[in-house]
């Protein structure tokens, strides 16, 4: 957005030129029922029921708790209990009733699993720093990056989207009660993957909209084959102070998965980037296009609900670790 950053303090200073004032718009608006949920293949389905305010409804985003909703849930035309657990090909529907504001229902299909071809992952090394603290503690500290090499083999009878999601694995502290143990977790380049800007045209690009901070992209560039997708993670850090350092301090990790989600969960990604990453958003907001509406797959315009499944990669750091500090 490199250009609009540049127009918006002008177009500020216009418009403080110009007179104003506050009025109160009558619209003819009933609440309706608002789902949210995020369903992922062999976990409990969880579904918030909420409803719509009106902007001008002074605490409409903390009182907005639907009481008397019912919820049914639906596995493939039957209904399931609230326990049941999602498999992958799944088609879930999810409908909810309230006396007060309705109904409103949504279906969506839990993808299958990614199918990896391969899987490489690389520890970069760092800095290491060693020191003693007033107290006699030691402390050892190491930074270090990580590369991931993942193989995606494309399912070529259906169109398919993916996202990239990680968590980290402390070992735990209360092991040890004098010591402070800490896993920073490292932060993925997006620009280093090419396929996370694939939703970024020519107009985007002129306009500044040059990276994308969300990792999610579709098959449309290797459908029927497989794609390597590199994964780049900088600034790793392990942190440890303790009389000794014990083997056992230095069990973390890091978890990657590369979830196929729903073209739900695709299409409210890309909302989001159009929203606050690209430049549509930036002109409904100067005043120089439409406002963006909402994305929404709820029968009611309000709400959002999504599928996934995950592959899961893993990452032992501990041998790396003790092989530095120890």
């Amino acid at each position: 957005m490199g250009i609009l950053r540049h127009i918006t303090t002008a177009l500020l200073l216009l418009s403080l030129a110009s007179c104003y004032s506050d009025f109160e718009p009558d619209i003819k608006s009933e609440p309706v029922l608002c789902l949210n949920s995020c369903i992922t293949a062999g976990m409990p389905i969880e579904v918030s029921v909420t409803r719509t305010w009106l902007y001008s409804e002074p605490n409409g985003q903390h009182n907005n708790a639907v009481k008397d909703a019912s919820v049914t849930i639906t596995a493939n035309g039957e209904r399931v209990p609230a326990d049941y657990l999602p498999h992958e090909g799944d088609i879930i529907r999810i409908e909810a009733e309230s006396p007060t504001y309705g109904t409103a229902w949504a279906e969506v299909e839990v993808p299958r699993k990614v199918e990896f071809t391969k899987t490489d992952t690389q520890i970069n090394e760092g800095n290491t720093f060693v020191g003693e603290t007033e107290d006699g503690l030691v402390t050892d500290w190491l930074s270090f990056g990580l590369r991931a090499s993942v193989g995606i083999k494309d399912d070529p009878t259906r169109d398919n989207y993916f996202r990239v999601g990680s968590y980290g694995h402390n070992p735990s502290g209360d092991l040890w009660p004098e010591t402070d143990i800490y896993l920073g977790l490292g932060s993925l380049r997006y620009e280093a993957e090419p396929i996370f800007g694939e939703h970024i045209g020519v107009f985007e690009s002129i306009m500044g909209s040059s990276e994308s901070a969300t990792a999610f992209f579709t098959d449309r560039q290797f459908m029927g084959s497989t794609y390597n997708l590199t994964l780049l993670y900088n600034d790793f850090f392990y942190l440890v102070n303790t009389p000794e350092l014990d083997p056992a301090m230095t069990d973390c990790g890091f978890t990657i998965m590369v979830y196929n989600i729903s073209k739900s969960f695709y299409d409210w990604y890309l909302y989001l980037y159009n929203q606050n990453e690209g430049p549509y958003g930036d002109f409904g907001g100067l005043g120089l296009g439409d406002p963006m509406w909402g994305y929404s797959n709820v029968s009611t315009g309000a709400g959002i609900v999504v599928a996934q499944t995950p592959s899961v990669i893993e990452v032992d750091f501990g041998p790396y670790i003790r092989e530095a500090l120890m």
